[in-house]
């Protein structure tokens, strides 16, 4: 390790590997800080995305374990709704294999990597960036023109900015079990307040007789008591020694912030590029890293590191993913509002073929929101129900029950 590098990224997460990745491709030289000593580890994710976000990875498909080509949809009350088609909407994945595939990428690039390397904070110097970093104990210093944090959910340097926040998060839980799926090329995504509050839970096949299965909640059940009571609902999955591991985190959706400063970065979950529907950050991570990495290098070409040059990245992320995060954001706090009462009458709404056919063409976990405008048209009883003053879902909501047009 240097004393000196034009760049220090916090975190080996696919966000900060493909910083690393672009920037030392560039000619500059770049310290990626992994503060485990197994790249990958600990599993923090679900393990899918879709296929747009392996060619932004720039990984193979060795690391897919299985092709998802729809989904289950189950209600409360259990009933089942059927979604998808022929086409591969989704990827399972080996997170683990992404990870260090990505940071692999990175010293191919001519990045240094440094396992369990920890930031702790920056001190300012003459225009540059001190990195204090703790590895095995020992404490040290490098001097950096730009730090980048890429160091998830409980950013130490989006702490640094004093722009971290604990609002808006998702609290889950998951395990990897060994059992049989019930359609092997479909996620199971349970809707129910009871099991799941102000989120959802997922059963995702992979290619091996083993499934991810997980729950997350958002208002206040601790991710344990929302697991167990998941459990009791899925019990033919949990049985004996079926459970191979256990794996759980904090999901910080996304919402307003300020991810730059004079010198410094914030990008991934450090950044809260996560997707407010469905809490996957790998996709929106690496839209915010490709951004990054550009603004990065013109910065480092140009040596102008102020906050007013660093936060073309903002507004360049923002222009290419804004208006889906906002609306995203949208769709998220209406369906926090919504009772199980409500979910039954919207999944019932959402049986039928135009539906599925309109789910099935425009379905994309990346885009969630495109699909919505397509079944306000097709199902008109759904405008009154969706175009509501978003700012204040719940008091709508109890002015509106599901029984109020006589529908079940």
């Amino acid at each position: 390790m240097k004393q000196c590098y034009d760049a220090v990224v916090a975190g080996a997460g696919p966000a900060g590997s493909a910083v690393a990745r672009d920037i030392a491709g560039h000619g500059f030289s770049v310290l990626l800080l992994e503060e485990h000593s197994v790249i990958g580890q600990p599993l923090h994710c679900s393990g899918l995305v879709t296929p747009r976000t392996l060619a932004l990875a720039k990984v193979s498909k060795q690391i897919v374990q299985n092709e998802i080509r729809g989904a289950i949809i189950q209600s409360p009350l259990g009933k089942q709704l059927p979604i998808g088609g022929n086409k591969v909407y989704a990827l399972a994945i080996d997170r683990v294999l992404l990870d260090q595939a990505m940071a692999s990428q990175a010293q191919e690039m001519g990045a240094e990597l440094l396992l369990e390397a920890k930031f702790l904070r920056l001190e300012r110097e003459g225009g540059l960036v001190k990195a204090c970093i703790e590895r095995r104990g020992q404490r040290t210093r490098v001097l950096t023109k730009l730090l980048i944090g890429a160091d998830g959910a409980q950013s130490n340097v989006a702490k640094q900015l004093g722009v971290h926040r604990l609002d808006r998060t998702v609290l889950g839980l998951a395990a990897e079990v060994r059992a049989k799926a019930r359609v092997r090329d479909r996620v199971t995504v349970l809707v129910d307040k009871e099991v799941a509050p102000g989120w959802f839970a997922w059963v995702i096949p992979l290619d091996d007789g083993r499934l991810r299965i997980g729950t997350g909640t958002a208002n206040g059940l601790k991710p344990i008591d929302s697991f167990r009571r998941l459990c009791a609902r899925l019990p033919e999955y949990f049985r004996g020694d079926a459970v191979l591991g256990l794996a759980g985190g904090r999901i910080p959706l996304w919402s307003p912030m300020r991810p730059y400063s004079e010198n410094v970065l914030l990008v991934g979950d450090a950044a809260r590029q996560v997707k407010p529907t469905t809490g996957g950050g790998v996709f929106m991570g690496l839209v915010g890293a490709t951004h990054a990495a550009r603004v990065a290098v013109e910065a480092l070409q140009r040596e102008d590191f102020s906050a007013a040059f660093l936060g073309r990245y903002q507004k360049a992320f923002m222009a290419e993913a804004g208006d889906e995060l906002k609306r995203g954001a949208d769709l998220r706090r209406l369906f926090a509002a919504l009772s199980n009462s409500h979910l039954e009458w919207l999944l019932a709404r959402l049986r039928g073929e135009r539906p599925a056919k309109l789910i099935n063409r425009y379905g994309d976990i990346d885009f969630p929101s495109h699909l919505l405008g397509e079944l306000l048209k097709a199902v008109p009883s759904l405008t009154a129900f969706v175009r509501v003053p978003l700012r204040f879902p719940g008091a709508w909501l109890r002015r509106r029950s599901p029984q109020d047009d006589g529908s079940s």
